[in-house]
């Protein structure tokens, strides 16, 4: 096994090593497990929209776990590449757009989506009781 796994970061070349690496990836690996466990929280609420049931506790838990281990799992993934930069050369600020940004918006959608469907299912409730 190579000492250094060649890693790049806005299109340079870094090298880890070591523990550095073997770190790294586990965070990589809890990540994307993060975003895989939203992939099956989406599934169960598809099958729940699939049954006719629509504004119940579990598709709103749902879509609030499902934005919040999108968010966790995307500040998992990029905090080693962020401690590194931080770490091996000077600090630059680039204006751009970025799937990590994508990303993050798609979580923070996913738990606005979980207070919509909580107060609509206030309002479905209290009208339920007015007629």
């Amino acid at each position: 096994m190579p000492d250094k796994i060649p890693l790049t970061l806005n299109n340079e070349v870094l090298s880890i090593t070591g523990a550095e690496r073997i770190l790294f990836l586990l965070l990589i690996l809890v990540g994307y497990a993060l975003h895989v466990y939203a992939l099956y929280l989406f599934r169960k609420v598809l099958q729940l929209f699939s049954r006719r049931i629509i504004f119940d506790d579990r598709i709103i838990k749902n879509f609030d776990q499902m934005g919040k281990a999108i968010l966790t799992g995307t500040f998992i993934i990029i905090a080693p590449l962020i401690f590194y930069s931080l770490i091996k050369k000077p600090i630059e600020i680039k204006l751009g757009f970025s799937s990590i940004l994508c990303t993050l918006g798609l979580g923070l959608f996913f738990m606005v989506l979980s207070e919509v469907f909580q107060m609509a299912k206030k309002i479905k409730e209290e009208n339920d009781l007015t007629v």
